[in-house]
């Protein structure tokens, strides 16, 4: 008795306390249930607005770990719910850093041990980033006095990453609130969000618990659409990932063109800067013309019968449309 008496005091002198939350959003239609609705109410934050696809939205939970304590944390998908895993665009970010890439409605596992060993405390942001309505995620946390594993210093707090374009260049800006053993970044591309490529280079702070402002320029922008995530590489080799920055280029966008020319019956596109997919629709809406292009090209509409037409150009995810009259 005495030793499970002792047992219970040595647990109680590490965990502070234990806590969770969920994140997510709202059911997507009536064939799948979960998010805010069905009996399934999210105690963390929930979007309890309309219904279907919505544009990418973040919410975020903040976990506060104290000075010199340490974090353990877990996040699963709310399998409370009966919603769906995580699709591309999807993702969960602590710290600002990427805990992995989501296809396919893939089911998150995630767990991970972080010590604050500053003077002050820390506010630790998990943060879910989604696209639909029917995605959650269920946070478990503990905060304890001692390390209940090999902890992981908190390495770099960032206070933002974001993106603009600048004509025929994309300019990223971050800030950090502070940095522990933070040798470099690595800045790294990609054209369709899954394959990056590394691009560049900054140098950290090291050990700074100031406000610290980053820049890099990409000179070699030659798509619409451009996603960025940062590396943060420690002196140890060790290394984390942001969560990705989409930068759209106006210039590119812009320089897309279609036209028709009713003396010829000629469709043509021009200012294209990757493969793009052309349809044209009938006044019905049905499609009547669909093919993948690579190049600029004209294209004669003979096959047409008189009548009232749309044309729609996609490339990487814009469109341009183009209402025109075969005599």
């Amino acid at each position: 008795m005495r030793s499970f008496f002792t047992y219970f005091l040595f647990l109680q002198s590490i965990i502070l306390y234990s806590q969770s939350f969920d994140l997510g959003s709202q059911i997507t239609n009536g064939v799948t249930t979960g998010g805010c609705e069905s009996g399934c109410q999210l105690a963390g934050w929930c979007d309890p607005v309309g219904t279907g696809n919505h544009a990418v939205t973040t919410s975020t939970m903040n976990i506060t770990v104290p000075a010199g304590e340490f974090l353990s944390m877990t996040i699963t998908s709310n399998n409370d719910c009966p919603a769906s895993g995580l699709d591309g665009g999807d993702g969960v970010t602590v710290n600002g850093v990427s805990t992995g890439t989501y296809t396919s409605n893939a089911q998150v596992n995630y767990t991970g041990c972080f010590e604050n060993n500053s003077t002050s405390d820390y506010d630790v942001p998990v943060s879910l980033i989604s696209n639909r309505r029917d995605e959650t995620v269920h946070v478990d946390y503990t905060i304890t006095s001692t390390d209940p594993g090999t902890c992981a210093l908190l390495p770099v707090k960032y206070i933002s990453f974001t993106g603009r374009d600048e004509t025929k260049r994309n300019i990223l800006n971050w800030e950090t609130a502070s940095e522990v053993n933070n040798s470099h970044f690595v800045v790294e591309k990609s054209t369709d969000g899954l394959e990056f490529v590394k691009i560049g280079e900054v140098q950290g702070r090291g050990f700074t618990q100031n406000r610290e402002k980053y820049e890099y320029v990409d000179e070699d922008v030659n798509s619409t659409v451009s996603f960025y995530q940062l590396r943060q590489v420690d002196f140890d080799g060790n290394f984390s990932l942001s969560f990705i920055v989409i930068v759209v280029s106006d210039y590119f966008k812009n320089s897309l063109r279609i036209g028709y020319n009713s003396s010829d019956n000629n469709l043509f596109i021009d200012g294209m800067t990757d493969t793009s997919k052309l349809n044209i629709f009938n006044i019905s809406g049905q499609v009547v013309y669909d093919n993948i292009i690579s190049e600029e090209k004209t294209l004669s509409l003979d096959f047409l019968h008189s009548g009232i037409y749309v044309a729609q150009i996609i490339q990487n995810g814009f469109q341009k449309t183009l209402r025109f009259v075969v005599p």
